[in-house]
């Protein structure tokens, strides 16, 4: 039990700093990734990735007659990549 005891007064957070509700876990790091932070409400980022990332379901999709391809790219970020999953995702209303 003493290894644990030292986490409690500057262990992960440091004393005061996991108290509340909203508290940061990791010790009033706030800044997020390299400062830039998310804060409640605000979007994550646009992945800039996922033509290059998709570029094969992307293509199959398209050659099907789904043409939108900024619909096609969150249907594949929603259903992991899936082109069958995708489909029923963009028939269903998904992605506008």
């Amino acid at each position: 039990m003493q290894l644990l005891g030292g986490l409690g007064g500057g262990g992960l957070g440091g004393p005061g700093a996991g108290a509340g509700a909203g508290a940061n876990p990791f010790g009033g790091f706030t800044g997020g990734f390299g400062g830039a932070g998310f804060g409640a409400g605000s979007p994550p980022p646009a992945d800039t990735r996922a033509e290059e990332r998709f570029q094969v379901q992307l293509q199959q999709l398209q050659d099907m007659g789904f043409t939108n391809a900024s619909q096609n790219v969150r249907a594949l970020l929603a259903t992991g990549g899936n082109v069958h999953s995708a489909i029923e995702y963009i028939l269903g209303g998904g992605g506008l």
